[in-house]
């Protein structure tokens, strides 16, 4: 669990504009992350989508849109820079472990494709950190830690 304030707040849990604490968006974010992976799971020992849904809670079309995925070979919710964040705002890893984690990811870095940004790995810290589910200082380490890495070109 990461430091305590006196009122027992922890030191890098934010605060959204509606007042509500990261931890519930967090919860939020992994309840979708878990529940798809595991109706991936479900679906790769062959399943029928009828009984995933009823078993995850996930409507039939996200079910059967997964199922597409699944049988195309595409992995479901691959383990994200973010996720790192959410699961330490849920108190499921420590701050240490996230922080390891963060510091050693492969990252790449958007870039502007003509008129659109293809998101790079980065970018999710730099969101982590916006939405406050990273410290100032926490933000500052990872980034001062990813200066030297090579950044793409832009493409317009």
């Amino acid at each position: 669990m990461a430091h305590e304030s006196p009122d027992q707040t922890p030191c890098w849990q934010g605060v959204d504009a509606a007042g509500e604490f990261v931890v519930e968006q967090a919860a939020i974010r992994l309840q979708r992350i878990d529940d798809d992976r595991e109706a991936a799971r479900l679906l790769a020992e062959g399943i029928d989508i009828a009984t995933v849904a009823h078993r995850t809670g996930l409507r039939a079309a996200r079910v059967e849109g997964l199922h597409r995925e699944v049988r195309q070979g595409i992995k479901i919710r691959p383990v994200t820079p973010a996720e790192f964040g959410y699961r330490r705002a849920a108190g499921q890893i420590s701050t240490e472990e996230m922080m390891e984690r963060l510091r050693a990811w492969p990252y790449t870095f958007g870039r502007l494709v003509y008129d659109a940004w293809d998101a790079g790995s980065w970018d999710e810290v730099r969101d982590l950190h916006f939405e406050r589910f990273l410290t100032d200082e926490e933000f500052t380490e990872l980034k001062a830690a990813t200066a030297s890495l090579p950044r793409r070109e832009d493409i317009v």
